[in-house]
């Protein structure tokens, strides 16, 4: 009697793949930095320009708000190179790059060359109170000005418990407020006004 045998391929012959296990895509040689977690990204963006951190949003759509959520935001009032200086409006800048923020927090915050005139104060002031709401904790205001005007710290400043470092030129700290500077490790003043008391009760926060 002739036999008949029936071979049936088993499932690990050729992979079955349905619609709802495909394998996504790979990633493109030039693509792969997307697939790094945000940590990772904010980890990089922290030391490059802001400038150059703002231009990753035309990347793709991946990265089209990573930017706002950056911890470190250094701004530097010095117009670019080969631009018409009189159109670059630096504080307006600064304020539209705070409004996209949303990082809950804010490591650092620097603002750098910031041509300062009485008329600003409103403008520094509003910078200040966004980062005592982000508990910066690496802070720096460095003004140029030709009128001799020096930006009065607020006195919340004062009371920040969290500040780690800070670095002013050409601003007056109020002389009869007490400091509460308790994590502070680097205290850097450039023509800076302030009493001998004042100094005092800051050596004796640092020391």
């Amino acid at each position: 009697m002739a036999t008949h045998s029936v071979h049936q391929k088993s499932s690990g012959d050729r992979p079955i793949r349905t619609k709802g296990n495909r394998p996504p895509p790979p990633l493109s040689p030039g693509d792969l930095i997307s697939a790094l977690p945000d940590a990772v990204i904010h980890h990089i963006f922290s030391f490059l320009p802001l400038k150059d951190v703002v231009k990753t949003s035309v990347l793709s759509k991946r990265w089209r708000c990573t930017w706002t959520s950056t911890a470190h935001l250094a701004f530097n009032g010095v117009w670019p190179r080969n631009h018409d200086a009189s159109s670059f409006d630096f504080p307006s800048l600064v304020d539209s790059v705070l409004r996209q923020c949303t990082s809950p927090t804010v490591k650092k915050f620097h603002v750098t060359d910031l041509q300062y005139d009485e008329a600003d104060r409103p403008k520094v002031d509003r910078w200040l109170h966004f980062a005592a709401g982000r508990r910066v904790e690496d802070l720096c205001l460095s003004l140029i000005t030709e009128r001799r005007s020096m930006y009065i710290l607020p006195p919340s400043l004062y009371c920040w418990s969290w500040l780690v470092r800070l670095e002013v030129s050409l601003c007056c700290f109020s002389l009869d407020l007490t400091v509460s500077w308790p994590c502070l490790k680097v205290l850097s003043m450039e023509y800076a006004k302030l009493s001998d008391d004042f100094l005092r009760r800051i050596w004796e926060v640092l020391f």
